[in-house]
């Protein structure tokens, strides 16, 4: 045998050594199924861990949930719910596996509920509620998940009724409208006390 012939077989026999690594790295997923052999999950773990795409499907084949996660396990970046018909159910942005953004729908593709977090430690947000066309009924500043500043009730149309101010959890004072519409207090407003939601976005207002 030529040392030419020797390089080629040799060259031939790294090349699927190579082949076969990449075909096990691309296929070492976790695939489950209903009853009737449609697929109903596909995802990685790695001792035990959750890591990489996650995708889940309902029994019709449409999409339920997708996202990834880190290589701590923990859901990270984009992560998107459906409904069975295709629509958008819920829309998140994660970091490490707190939430910096959260939007959820109905089936008709109106928004039913709006968070928005900052920080790290401290989840440290505001979250808005809608009904069925749309409109802003609640916003609630929120520390840790407990209420911390506004808590704002608003009627069918928008208008807002009343509002309640809170200190980590506790409320602090009101604003209610009288028969008049007029805004009347309850309690004190703590001074030099400012509210998340007076410096935050306007997307979270």
């Amino acid at each position: 045998m030529g040392k030419l012939t020797h390089i080629i077989i040799s060259n031939k026999i790294y090349l699927i050594f190579l082949m076969s690594i990449i075909f096990i790295s691309c296929n070492n997923s976790i695939k489950e199924y209903y009853t009737d052999g449609s697929i109903k999950e596909v995802y990685y773990k790695e001792n035990d861990t959750f890591i990489g795409e996650y995708i889940s499907y309902y029994s019709n084949g449409q999409v339920e949930n997708k996202g990834r996660y880190n290589n701590e396990g923990e859901m990270d970046g984009i992560w998107q719910g459906y409904f069975e018909n295709g629509n958008v159910k819920y829309y998140s942005n994660l970091k490490n596996g707190k939430y910096k953004e959260y939007k959820e729908y109905n089936n008709k593709g109106i928004i039913v509920m709006y968070s928005l977090f900052s920080g790290d430690s401290l989840q440290f947000g505001v979250e808005g509620n809608y009904n069925d066309k749309g409109i802003c009924i609640q916003i609630q500043e929120l520390l840790n998940e407990e209420r911390n500043g506004r808590y704002e009730r608003f009627d069918s149309n928008g208008k807002s009724k009343y509002k309640i101010f809170y200190n980590n959890g506790e409320p602090i004072y009101a604003l209610r409208r009288d028969s008049l519409g007029n805004w009347t207090e309850r309690g004190k407003r703590p001074k030099g006390v400012v509210f998340w939601s007076e410096t935050a976005p306007d997307t979270a207002r």
